[in-house]
């Protein structure tokens, strides 16, 4: 049996954004139903959500950078 020398580890870790960086996206809105686990998470239901909060951070820099 050959042995193979195999990683699952990337080469260089992944960067963890600062506090600055963390604060200068918008995560979108959280909603009780986020925390209830009677109602399932459908991937149809969080992308428009996820989509929404890009447009927001776009439209959010678009003004920084008109300023």
């Amino acid at each position: 049996m050959k042995k193979t020398n195999q990683s699952y580890l990337p080469a260089t870790p992944p960067k963890i954004p600062t506090r600055q960086e963390f604060h200068r996206q918008f995560g979108g809105v959280v909603t009780p139903r986020d925390f209830n686990s009677a109602y399932p998470t459908y991937p149809s239901y969080l992308a428009p959500r996820i989509s929404s909060a890009q447009q927001f951070d776009r439209s959010c820099q678009r003004d920084m950078e008109q300023r």
